[in-house]
């Protein structure tokens, strides 16, 4: 798995590719970062598996835990969102591709999804997007 974080040490701050338990400038413990991060990636890896059975009320439930621990990945809000299409949600799973439009604005998800919702009907305010 390609992780990639910032050091969290005191003045630090070193982009870091695949890390290790401690920082190799400052020395940080590292581990407690790479448990959460961890932790969000098993969340939604369930989710897939969930979205896979077709069971997307578990879906859902795991991508809001995978969300808590990582609050602008974009692509969770657009899987929720898609996971709202499919149980016939639509307002619901507007909300989820307008956060993902926040997120991200030049994401062709986000923006295909808001596009599919807007001629499927779904009433979209427009400032919200901004």
């Amino acid at each position: 798995m390609d992780i990639r974080i910032r050091c969290p040490g005191p003045g630090c701050g070193l982009e870091i590719s695949d890390p290790d338990k401690h920082c190799p400038v400052c020395g940080i413990d590292l581990e407690p970062l790479l448990k959460l991060i961890e932790t969000g990636h098993y969340y939604y890896n369930e989710a897939l598996k969930n979205i896979a059975a077709k069971d997307f009320f578990a879906a859902i439930e795991s991508l809001a835990v995978a969300r808590a621990f990582n609050p602008r990945d974009a692509g969770l809000c657009v899987l929720t969102g898609k996971a709202y299409i499919e149980m016939g949600q639509l307002e619901k799973a507007a909300e989820f591709f307008v956060r993902a439009y926040r997120l991200d604005r030049a994401g062709k998800e986000a923006i295909n999804g808001l596009q599919w919702l807007s001629e499927a009907g779904v009433s979209l305010n427009m400032s919200s997007l901004l």
